[in-house]
């Protein structure tokens, strides 16, 4: 008899439709192979436009647990859906970037985040 796969675990309030538009079928085919937080973290930030960011803790709050922004740092430290799943767009509430396990470190982070800001505000002009 063959094992059902897991479904994807949904953010509160987001619907798969959305992520259709925002993620590769491959990507949302994957994710269930993994644990149900790390799931809707990286869905959570997934939802993040570009040129913009999000606090740990507003990501852990997307995710449904509001209190675990540390655990949502874990799960973006091992997100390999980047950079579909865009988890330099997180950041600390302090506002400085916090860490990024890419190569180039938490400097990539920065100049990551400067050249979409640098693109939104060339496409609103």
């Amino acid at each position: 008899m063959k094992k059902s796969r897991p479904a994807l675990c949904l953010p509160p309030g987001v619907t798969k439709a959305q992520l259709q538009k925002l993620l590769p079928e491959a990507v949302l085919a994957a994710m269930p192979d993994y644990p149900p937080f790390y799931q809707r973290v990286w869905l959570a930030c997934a939802l993040i436009p570009k040129g913009e960011t999000r606090t740990y803790g507003r990501i852990a709050a997307a995710a449904g647990n509001p209190r675990a922004a540390r655990a949502a740092g874990a799960a973006l430290k091992r997100n390999p859906f980047a950079p579909a799943v865009p988890c330099h767009r997180v950041i600390r509430q302090s506002g400085e970037p916090g860490g990024y396990s890419a190569p180039g470190g938490p400097a990539k982070k920065i100049a990551l985040l400067a050249a979409e800001r640098a693109a939104k505000i060339s496409k609103e002009s």
